[in-house]
């Protein structure tokens, strides 16, 4: 989980230091921060995948908190910016210079 909020206080640096501001910041660099964020999100559910499996079925409960925590990790480590694959595609091909982009979000 450490790596993962290491990967993301990267990313808020580059934009509290405005190197990510769009169209100025170069498509290989957005594509890496769009890759470490899909790969931040993706720890983030590992870990609270860890959780549940300590929590155990009572973590499922409507009445459980853990519950609502998993929905919401689960909801949003699923958009479509968070991808892991997608995002490591774009990631991927920004290195090897494919000009051929498969998201208009980056």
């Amino acid at each position: 989980m450490r790596s993962a909020g290491l990967l993301v206080f990267d990313v808020a640096d580059e934009l509290d230091a405005g190197t990510l501001v769009a169209g100025e910041a170069g498509y290989p660099r957005r594509a890496r921060v769009r890759a470490q964020c899909a790969f931040a999100a993706r720890q983030t559910m590992e870990a609270v995948q860890t959780l549940l499996d300590v929590c155990g079925t009572g973590g499922f409960a409507e009445a459980s908190r853990m519950q609502q925590y998993w929905r919401d990790a689960s909801v949003a480590a699923r958009h479509a910016a968070l991808n892991v694959h997608v995002g490591y595609e774009i990631y991927g091909k920004s290195l090897l210079g494919v000009a051929e982009r498969i998201s208009p979000l980056v």
